[in-house]
């Protein structure tokens, strides 16, 4: 027998976390990028941010320096466009801080 999946986060439905997902009407789309080895991730977290933002979309693969998906992101928001990612020379932005960083970790 097998077991029954919820159609939304993709998990067992007695581990279902739709129940914590809090929608969030962003004016800022998001765009996730994620490896296809943390798909299958029992945590969720990638499942559950994408369904919590209204403007998201998850993009799976390794290397996407030569993604169509990605360079047509980069076309329709021309120069506004930041790469969020934790690194040791990350710049760390405010409210204050309206400059737009330009992706240089792709």
């Amino acid at each position: 027998m097998t077991r029954a999946y919820c159609l939304t986060c993709q998990r067992p439905e007695k581990s279902c976390i739709c129940h914590l997902i809090t929608p969030v009407d962003n004016d800022i789309h998001v765009v996730i990028l994620q490896h296809p080895l943390e798909v299958k991730q029992s945590k969720g977290s990638v499942t559950l941010l994408h369904q919590s933002l209204k403007s998201s979309q998850v993009i799976v693969g390794e290397n996407f320096t030569d993604n169509s998906e990605i360079q047509l992101l980069f076309k329709k928001y021309d120069q506004q466009c930041a790469v969020l990612y934790p690194c040791d020379d990350a710049v760390i932005l405010s409210e204050d801080n309206n400059d737009i960083i330009p992706p240089k970790c792709l």
